[in-house]
């Protein structure tokens, strides 16, 4: 059935999209439920890669879509334990690339290396088991990252943001970076999810706004 709607989708979206992400975290049971599952995830990716190919062989099928978590009971898998256990179920033929989430609200990316689980070192960690595994010719796209200013202020909002831009960039093995997100939910809230926007809930500009549009328009 996954299958079946994935082929819909790309048939629907066929020569306006040209990437799909399968699912979303599934490394934690907020998003995959009952628990995270690397073998029960990897049948969704084997459901849906050869139904996408089929409808368009030139779209790019991404896998893993991790958020960057720690083991943490049933609720939470590292997404390099979970990559592990992705190839280990027969994952390394039914994606084109993986992507990661490297949240972290305290902590900015390139500031990561000196500790451990931070997102910079499972970002290679997970570089090693796709070389491990034949797939160093594959690459791990960053699909969302973003610092919510109701956790610290805009001028860190603009700091984690061109922290992340910057190195991303060094890195040969990375795809495409995606920030989240356009616009506030509510910028008054207090709770992050809220306060991702580079616009405030009104449209006003953040700081981060004005970086990130000098970035993009000043090129790699």
């Amino acid at each position: 059935a996954y299958g079946d709607f994935a082929a819909k989708v790309a048939t629907r979206y066929k020569g306006k999209v040209s990437a799909y992400e399968i699912w979303n975290e599934p490394n934690s049971a907020y998003f995959y439920s009952p628990q995270p599952d690397p073998a029960g995830y990897t049948d969704l990716l084997k459901a849906a890669y050869p139904k996408i190919k089929a409808v368009d062989p030139t779209a790019t099928v991404i896998g893993a879509v991790v958020g960057a978590v720690i083991d943490w009971g049933n609720f939470a898998m590292d997404p390099v334990r979970f990559v592990n256990g992705m190839y280990t179920a027969g994952a390394k033929n039914f994606f084109d690339a993986l992507s990661f989430h490297p949240y972290h609200y305290y902590l900015k990316f390139s500031d990561g290396v000196p500790h451990a689980n931070s997102p910079v070192n499972q970002l290679m960690a997970m570089r090693q088991s796709m070389i491990a595994n034949g797939d160093s010719s594959k690459k791990i796209w960053n699909t969302e990252y973003g610092q919510p200013t109701s956790v610290s202020d805009q001028a860190a909002q603009t700091a984690f943001l061109k922290d992340m831009y910057t190195k991303w960039q060094e890195m040969p093995y990375v795809g495409p970076l995606y920030f989240y997100t356009t616009r506030d939910r509510n910028t008054a809230s207090t709770q992050p999810d809220d306060t991702f926007g580079v616009y405030k809930s009104d449209w006003t500009p953040k700081q981060a706004q004005a970086d990130l549009k000098a970035a993009i328009a000043a090129g790699p």
